[in-house]
């Protein structure tokens, strides 16, 4: 298993980043969002690498899954991203 682990900022790199490191790899070990404290994390872990992206707003998370599902080739990944999503509806009622 890689080393990668992307740690960024800025919303379209870091879309960039986990869309390749998704849409490349051969599996997903894990794939998580939750909150720790005043944030919410999206954890990804794959067979290729790892990556954490970090927001303070559950609507910045939302946002943010839906351009990522947006940029993924693999109809299982973007099923996985619309589990995610409805995690988060959940947290909002």
């Amino acid at each position: 298993m890689g080393n990668n682990i992307y740690m960024v900022n800025k919303k379209m790199v870091s879309i960039e980043k986990i869309s390749d490191l998704l849409n490349n790899c051969k599996m997903i070990i894990d794939l998580d969002v939750f909150k720790e404290g005043s944030k919410i994390i999206l954890k990804i872990l794959a067979d290729s690498g790892s990556a954490k992206y970090t927001v303070f707003k559950e609507r910045d998370m939302n946002d943010f899954l839906l351009d990522l599902k947006s940029h993924l080739k693999h109809n299982k990944t973007k099923t996985d991203i619309d589990l995610l999503l409805e995690d988060l509806a959940e947290w909002e009622d």
